[in-house]
């Protein structure tokens, strides 16, 4: 119900969004033109040759918008808390847009246009949804936008309904009361507790209930049965929070309707679709252009490795991807071409527990070496990334001998594509623990957001130049 709400004013919001981006445009383009005081220059200045901008713009700041998540949802409750969202998105598209301009070379446009462009929009946007805040509170609680809500229960998820309820109110939602169930421990002000589940028939009949909430524990699910039942025959929106029926799940539930079969999905990855689209396309254009930028490297590596030791230019080797599916993982060689035939006798050296380490491996070369240390060596995963075997952030990609020795929670790590680097290489890289390697990949897919992989990648620049705990 309320999810409907936040939709219907998304789809407002955007609409007026773009209103006032358009607006924005031309303030800004005819005020800019009163600082000309050359005629010359005021007659140069033409609307056409600056439309394309407002065609970039519109559809580059709503995804933006969208992005930083500068609406108002079940998450952002306040004007306040819109506001930073929308300032950001503004800055990081004049950004973006400063930066083609800069790298197209194209220098005749006026930059004060842009900047005087963001502050007018900034205000605009903000204006938009101090508008939405006001009409918001005056509409959504008032009839008939406002939905009376009666909660069947009086435990710990009563009392939580209740607290998120009282801290939503501005989408309109007021709860009438509480009924009570045998044997249940109240939670809840007993003064609002208007009667016990006895009474659900009658108190929907003669009172304007829009929506029940069913918080009974599971033990007595038939009395939820009951109630949904009834509800249904009186045509009232029924709903029971999935905690009650699947405890102790710490996983991101949804839900997904196959012909009329309702399946309930528990994943432990992230559930923002569009963003993890996002994170695929960049993938494989940011590794396209890169192996075209660091071709001659690779030339120059290659001719390096031939001229230093017998063997392949390239390492391949067999490694797990997303649930344990296979595939070939690229590497310039930094061992002797038998180094995995001599593997068995360096066991007693190992430093890991699972994954097999040594700190001054005898197999590696010279030229290994020194591509070890700089991790020039796994430039050729870019490949990886553009086949979409890997991405270019996230857990590390093991081999199957060491993924047959994980304990259960340690193979969810392979429930997100493996990565290029990851955050365990930019917080101690080798020299961390097997088991510290492990949590941290899980903190990676459990925090995940497109801003967290940014964050990574540009910490990796300086891990990888520092060299420490590379070997």
């Amino acid at each position: 119900m309320l999810k409907e709400k936040v939709e219907v004013t998304l789809f407002f919001y955007i609409v007026l969004d773009v209103v006032a981006i358009a607006a924005s445009f031309f303030v800004s383009f005819y005020l800019r033109a009163l600082f000309f005081t050359d005629a010359e220059l005021r007659e140069a200045w033409q609307l056409g040759s600056y439309l394309w901008f407002l065609w970039t713009v519109i559809p580059l700041w709503i995804v933006l918008l969208l992005y930083e998540r500068a609406y108002f949802s079940l998450e952002r409750k306040s004007l306040k808390e819109t506001t930073i969202p929308t300032i950001k998105a503004v800055i990081e598209g004049l950004i973006i847009i400063l930066a083609v301009l800069f790298f197209a070379k194209i220098f005749a446009k006026s930059r004060f246009f842009f900047v005087f462009f963001g502050f007018v929009n900034v205000s605009f946007l903000l204006l938009v949804r101090w508008f939405i805040s006001f009409i918001q509170g005056r509409i959504f609680r008032n009839p008939p936008f406002y939905h009376n809500v009666l909660i069947v229960g009086t435990g710990n998820a009563a009392d939580k309904l209740n607290q998120f309820f009282e801290t939503h109110s501005q989408w309109g939602v007021k709860i009438e009361g509480f009924l009570s169930v045998g044997g249940e421990k109240c939670m809840v002000s007993k003064n609002n507790v208007i009667g016990s589940f006895e009474d659900i028939s009658l108190l929907l009949r003669s009172t304007p209930i829009d929506w029940v909430i069913f918080t009974i524990p599971f033990k007595k699910k038939e009395l939820t049965m009951k109630g949904i039942k009834i509800c249904k025959e009186l045509g009232i929106l029924a709903s029971c929070p999935v905690s009650d029926y699947f405890p102790s799940l710490d996983t991101n539930i949804s839900l997904e309707v196959y012909n009329d079969i309702p399946l309930l999905n528990f994943k432990t990855t992230t559930l923002r679709k569009w963003e993890l689209l996002v994170k695929g396309i960049f993938d494989r254009v940011f590794s396209f252009i890169m192996l075209i930028l660091l071709f001659p490297l690779f030339f120059m590596v290659a001719v390096l490795i031939k001229l230093t030791s017998k063997g392949p230019v390239f390492f391949r080797q067999v490694r797990c991807g997303v649930n344990g599916r296979k595939f070939i993982f690229y590497k310039f060689r930094t061992m002797v071409e038998d180094a995995e035939k001599r593997k068995s006798e360096l066991t007693h050296l190992n430093v890991k527990k699972i994954v097999f380490k040594i700190s001054e491996d005898p197999r590696i070369t010279k030229i290994g070496r020194f591509l070890r240390k700089t991790s020039i060596d796994e430039l050729p995963q870019l490949y990886n990334v553009f086949k979409g075997d890997m991405s270019l952030v996230g857990p590390r990609p093991p081999v199957p001998q060491e993924v047959e020795l994980y304990e259960d929670w340690q193979r969810r790590r392979l429930s997100m594509k493996p990565g290029l680097t990851c955050l365990w290489q930019v917080d101690g890289r080798s020299e961390l623990d097997f088991d510290d390697w492990m949590k941290l990949d899980l903190e990676y897919i459990d925090t995940w957001t497109l801003s967290l992989d940014m964050k990574i990648l540009l910490r990796t620049i300086p891990a990888v130049l520092s060299t420490k705990g590379a070997y």
